[in-house]
């Protein structure tokens, strides 16, 4: 018998000789139909994998400054780690290493803009979106970073379907998110577009930041509000993304579809494609990320998030494999985790008897979760398994840097939890039950 943990998935830390993939970029950014200047600025590429879109506040001579300087600092901040952007080797700590980077790139890029701002040289108020994608190639597993502030939009094309991985800061989202309103209502408000956090408008700036890995065929598009106002419908934006032509094309045609229907603000377009390729690590590294992902948004717990949150729910997760016989938990013990089956089937014993099959796609433990009693049962591997173990501490970590997420996740808890109570109540009552009518049963024996 293996100890509790079985052999953990090092799939990122596994390299071999095979050549990273390959990615394809180009962006654009056009004036619009409507406008005199463009306050819009991208980056694409930067020589180190580096693609930012953000779209300036403040007006004439002001919006344009700020975001480019905001473009310039980031990338010359992000410079100073091109090194170990070079040599990224997939590793769970270069990924926070890097991630903590791009943040702090972020955080300076509205220091400096906001010192202008309050400058002599400067515009009182100027301030930019930004959303910055650094994309990190690895035969040990690509990945790709985001770090997010506004209302500009980082989506992610996926296996013929899109997702939004970013959050709108506009006091509409941050209403409907948070609870204050509904979405008819926040929508009628006449603040609704108004972005609650941008760079340079204050010296600090809180920034998102999100890691996913960058599987073969994956597309991310990096925009302004200029183009993805004219494409309210994420299947049209997805349909774009999927076609077999080059990126170059892609951007053209997107940007020149905001133009043909109104044009009205700056149009700011960046696609970053990861080329499919026939390598069978790639495509088994692939089908794993999917595969998890999957079994994840199926799952009760997860059915409301978005793809963003999910993310970072899955990211919060160890993944571990079993062998047939290993036990996973044992009846008795204190261990903590709520495990999901991604693959294979577990016998779940109490005192020594079977109580039922868990197979692929259901997930126990979660009262481990939120308490430290001993488990109630023991799990066993019934063939090889492979499991996402989510810890308390990685649980508890996850709610603390995201309240949004923790209510979703907290509400779905209280329900599974809910759920198991009645569950186990049922089967209290049916023994109950069984008691009473062997009673009636022996009673006339017992007068006798």
């Amino acid at each position: 018998m293996k100890p509790l943990g079985g052999e953990r998935d090092n799939r990122r830390r596994e390299c071999d000789d095979r050549r990273t993939m390959d990615i394809q970029a180009f962006g654009r950014t056009d004036v619009g139909c409507k406008r005199s200047q463009n306050e819009d600025a991208i980056l694409c590429g930067a020589g180190f994998g580096l693609y930012a879109v953000c779209d300036g506040m403040g007006g004439h001579a002001a919006g344009d400054v700020a975001s480019t300087l905001a473009v310039e600092t980031i990338r010359e901040r992000m410079g100073e780690h091109s090194a170990t952007i070079a040599d990224f080797d997939g590793s769970q700590e270069q990924v926070d290493t890097l991630t903590r980077a791009l943040r702090g790139a972020v955080e300076a890029a509205s220091s400096t803009v906001y010192a202008l701002a309050t400058s002599d040289r400067g515009s009182h108020g100027m301030g930019t979106t930004c959303t910055v994608l650094l994309c990190l190639p690895s035969t040990c597993g690509s990945m790709a970073i985001m770090a997010h502030v506004g209302d500009s939009r980082l989506y992610m094309q996926r296996d013929g379907r899109m997702y939004q991985l970013s959050e709108d800061h506009t006091f509409r989202n941050d209403a409907i998110r948070h609870g204050m309103m509904g979405a008819e209502d926040a929508a009628k408000s006449p603040f609704a577009d108004r972005v609650t956090r941008a760079v340079g408008i204050q010296a600090a700036v809180r920034v998102d930041t999100l890691a996913v890995d960058f599987v073969p065929g994956d597309v991310f598009l990096l925009c302004s509000d200029g183009l993805y106002n004219y494409f309210g419908n994420l299947e049209e934006l997805r349909g774009r993304l999927s076609q077999a032509i080059g990126v170059a094309k892609i951007v053209e045609a997107l940007v020149d579809s905001a133009n043909d229907r109104g044009g009205r603000d700056n149009i700011s377009a960046l696609v970053v494609r990861g080329e499919d390729t026939a390598d069978t690590v790639a495509q088994t590294r692939k089908n794993a990320v999917c595969n998890d992902i999957s079994t994840l948004r199926h799952i009760t717990l997860f059915m409301d998030m978005s793809m963003g949150e999910l993310v970072r729910v899955f990211n919060a997760f160890d993944s571990i494999s079993f062998s047939a016989g290993d036990e996973v938990i044992r009846e008795g013990e204190f261990s903590d985790g709520l495990f999901v089956v991604v693959d294979g089937e577990l016998v779940v014993t109490r005192r020594e008897q079977a109580v039922t099959m868990v197979g692929a796609g259901e997930h126990f433990g979660e009262m481990a979760l939120l308490n430290s009693r001993p488990r109630s049962a023991t799990v066993t591997a019934k063939i090889d398994c492979r499991l996402l173990v989510l810890h308390r501490r990685a649980f508890s970590s996850l709610l603390q840097t995201d309240p949004a997420l923790a209510s979703k996740f907290l509400y779905k808890l209280a329900q599974v939890l809910s759920l198991r109570l009645d569950e186990n109540n049922l089967v209290l009552d049916r023994a109950d039950a069984r008691r009473t009518q062997e009673m009636a049963i022996l009673s006339p024996f017992r007068r006798r």
